[in-house]
């Protein structure tokens, strides 16, 4: 816990001040959001940080912006196995509301069971399919592959729709 205060305080005092990220207006940000986490870091404490992550609140809570962008019961498969894609798929199956049909990802090969190839979206009955990628070309990419199989567009959600 030390290691981590003393990261975030290092964080906080020289590069966020000593580089003049706090100089850059917020609306520079292409993402809101690391404008918002900026904000959050020049304001709060290390302790206030884990604390609001932790319990999902504001501003942290946009990142589960798929309970917003999926009605409750749906049948979905995820796109995306990195950090992200993981994080999002455990929350997911804590939750109980949503059945998830598949888990597909390009490096399926390198990823291993339970992760599947991109193309089994093919042979499964499903309501949406959940791009978990934060990377809006990579999503925009992913979309376009995803069409090309046949996916209807109305049923590729993305993780960062809301913003």
């Amino acid at each position: 816990w030390e290691n981590f205060k003393d990261l975030y305080d290092k964080l906080k005092g020289k590069y966020l001040e000593e580089f003049g990220v706090y100089d850059v207006p917020d609306e520079k940000y292409r993402n809101p959001y690391w404008a918002k986490i900026k904000n959050f870091i020049r304001e709060k404490s290390a302790e206030e940080y884990v604390y609001y992550q932790l319990k999902g609140l504001e501003p942290f809570r946009e990142v589960a912006t798929w309970k917003d962008v999926l009605p409750r019961g749906s049948k979905i498969v995820i796109y995306g196995a990195g950090r992200f894609g993981t994080a999002i798929c455990t929350e997911i199956l804590h939750t109980k509301e949503y059945e998830i049909v598949s888990w597909v990802d390009q490096k399926y090969a390198d990823i291993g069971y339970p992760v599947q190839a991109p193309e089994c979206v093919k042979e499964r009955e499903f309501d949406y399919v959940l791009v978990s990628i934060i990377s809006e070309p990579i999503y925009e990419s992913v979309k376009k592959y995803l069409m090309d199989m046949g996916v209807s567009k109305e049923k590729i959600k993305w993780i960062k729709e809301k913003e």
